[in-house]
């Protein structure tokens, strides 16, 4: 298959040595060390930023207890909320800034702004200093610094970008363990002013490394288009509006355990002022195998399906937290819940490309969602303080409230998980560099309007024409290795597509090399025949054995039973089909061919350590075929 020499706007690795006539990537700047590097700076800006946010738990009990002990905890909960809340939406403006090219600035501007964040807590005497130091000034810094560092780390990995990814985020873990630490050990020792400027010299350290690491390739690029902060289009879409609700709810739970976490220890369960804190190591230690589980879940279940698994699980550990008593039982439970929420913060950005209409609002989307996250926030822990009774160890309401959204969250996961199917095959635009199809268009609408289409499979969900994909990629030179039938619901043959039919079979089987499809459809009329010749004779002939051999005792043929009924004869058999040189059939030929079974969902291409492809029928046309029932030949 030709490819066109065309320069593209967006450069896409589609699946390594076998795209054809495009400029080979260099391995050090995509995948190789220089790759990794900035998997690892990004892994220190999370550490400086979400890692500081995920200890504020440590934070919020010496506040109550000791630094602002006269101040209601309703009010001292604002703190790490608004830090939160900011963190989480300040991606929603950084994003069309990263988009300009200004990646310098924001990684600069965002490093002093949260290291002076922290110095200046350590001088706070009053709530209010505490407010704007931590509060906003880091939380503002941090948003700064998280959105340019992943969307790096996501433009330089295609095969292992979810491996980089959950290197990058780890970071989240790594500060929820370190930090903590660090202040229950200094803080008595040097008090707060010092425990929390030595934090500070940390998080200096940490930043000044990533910016080291990060900064040298980080050039300006503004050739890209720049996203809007705002889609209407989002608010009529169902699917979406139910995952941003879902998100609300979820997020009005998760970050309650971080924070609550050590109050709950000390207060409730008795433990120690130093082991209440080492809860919270332990709690966010526990959500690295978490968030590596859900890779593996997300590719065999889909993020939907594991993201509502997730949801689910953890709402049931919240009802649980209402049990608990005991020292050792607040350890379980932390455990169980860091296993079961950490994973929903990494699966939930993977969710929102595969509900955007066009490639060019998964930014807008994202933010949006990421909006909906930071209003859970800003409403899960103000509500929680004000539940909680902390000196007379009251902390049921607020756990049953928690638990109660989070069941929400799930339940409309799961409508999110079988709508979301339908809402990818409704709604594909052609991602291709050059879309031939959209060029030839009078409106120049890359909508994919036709029977199949390939969806390119790696970090995000990418749709494309199958005469473009050909274009780009020689499909046939993956089958039958990598480019295989999924047959759904008939994993157990999975090997074989039966219920695409035998003219797609061929093609796998034969990696293309199909000399004429007319002699598979020459063939598959009389089989047809044979088959229903088959099923019309296995009944009676089955009725004259039971009859014969079950209840007569005489001889055969003087029993006076009828004779035996006579078979269709032997199997056809197909010759002739195939070609013996490297000619190869294109799948767009194959699939237009009328005898191509239908009943199935989608074709896979798959490869540990490549991307995944699939072809899915459209189902935008209510008109549309209805699906054979005989999906082993015909369609």
């Amino acid at each position: 298959m030709a490819a066109t020499s065309t320069t593209p706007e967006k450069p896409r690795d589609i699946s390594g040595n076998h795209v054809q006539g495009t400029k080979q990537v260099d391995t050090e700047l995509h995948e190789g060390l220089g790759a990794w590097l900035q998997a690892l700076g990004a892994f220190l800006v999370y550490t400086a930023t979400w890692g500081l946010l995920s200890a504020y738990g440590s934070y919020q009990k010496y506040y109550e207890t000791d630094f602002l002990a006269t101040t209601p905890s309703t009010t001292i909960a604002w703190v790490g909320t608004l830090q939160g809340v900011i963190l989480i939406l300040g991606g929603v403006v950084t994003g069309p800034i990263y988009d300009r090219g200004y990646i310098r600035e924001l990684l600069i501007i965002g490093t002093i702004i949260t290291v002076l964040g922290v110095m200046m807590l350590s001088l706070a005497s009053e709530y209010y200093q505490v407010l704007l130091a931590q509060g906003l000034c880091v939380g503002v810094g941090s948003a700064m610094l998280y959105v340019p560092t992943i969307s790096l780390v996501a433009s330089r990995f295609q095969k292992r970008r979810a491996l980089a990814v959950f290197v990058a985020t780890s970071g989240t873990a790594i500060g929820g363990i370190i930090y903590p630490i660090i202040f229950s050990r200094l803080q008595p020792k040097i008090g707060f002013p010092w425990a929390t400027r030595v934090l500070g010299f940390i998080t200096l350290g940490e930043l000044v490394a990533a910016l080291v690491i990060i900064l040298p390739p980080a050039k300006r690029n503004t050739t890209h288009n720049v996203r809007s902060l705002l889609d209407p289009t989002a608010f009529r879409d169902p699917a979406f509006m139910a995952f941003c609700l879902a998100l609300f709810l979820m997020w009005v739970a998760y970050w309650v355990p971080f924070f609550l976490l050590p109050t709950f220890a000390q207060f409730k369960a008795g433990a120690s002022s130093n082991l209440a804190f080492y809860v919270l190591v332990i709690c966010n230690a526990s959500t690295i195998p978490g968030r590596y589980l859900a890779v593996p879940l997300c590719n065999r279940f889909g993020p939907a399906r594991t993201m509502c698994g997730f949801a689910l699980a953890a709402s049931i550990t919240l009802f649980g937290w209402v049990a608990v008593k005991s020292v050792t039982g607040t350890i379980v439970w932390a455990v169980l819940i860091a296993l079961f929420m950490g994973p929903l913060a990494v699966i939930y950005p993977i969710i929102v490309p595969r509900l955007s209409p066009d490639p060019a609002l998964i930014g807008t989307r994202m933010g949006i969602s990421s909006a909906a996250a930071a209003l859970g926030t800003l409403v899960g822990f103000p509500v929680t303080s004000a539940l909680d009774d902390i000196g007379a160890g009251i902390f049921w309401k607020s756990q049953v409230f928690n638990a109660c959204c989070m069941l929400g969250g799930a339940l409309l996961m799961v409508y999110e998980s079988t709508s979301l199917n339908w809402s990818e095959l409704q709604r594909a635009h052609c991602w291709a560099n050059e879309c031939f199809i959209t060029n030839a268009s009078p409106r120049g609408d890359s909508l994919i309007m036709g029977d199949y289409r390939i969806a390119l499979v790696s970090h995000n969900l990418e749709f494309f024409h199958i005469s473009c994909l050909e274009k780009m990629i020689d499909l046939p030179s993956l089958a039958p290795s990598r480019f295989k039938l999924d047959t759904d619901g008939y994993r157990w043959n999975s090997g074989w597509p039966w219920t695409w039919g035998l003219m797609l079979r061929k093609w796998f089987e034969h990696s293309g090399c199909v000399d004429d499809l007319t002699r598979i459809a020459e063939y598959i009329d009389p089989y047809d025949r044979f088959k229903a010749e088959v099923k019309a004779f296995s009944t009676p002939h089955t009725e004259w054995q039971l009859t014969h051999l079950n209840h007569c005792t005489a001889d055969r043929g003087s029993c006076g039973c009828p004779p035996e009924p006579e078979g269709p004869g032997s199997s056809l058999t197909l010759e002739d089909y195939k070609t013996g040189d490297t000619k190869a059939c294109s799948i767009g030929e194959v699939l237009q061919h009328p005898y191509v079974g239908r009943r199935s969902t989608k074709i896979v291409i798959q490869d540990p350590l490549s991307p995944s492809f699939l072809v899915v029928p459209e189902q935008e046309s209510k008109d549309a075929e209805p699906d054979n029932d005989d999906g082993s030949h015909s369609g």
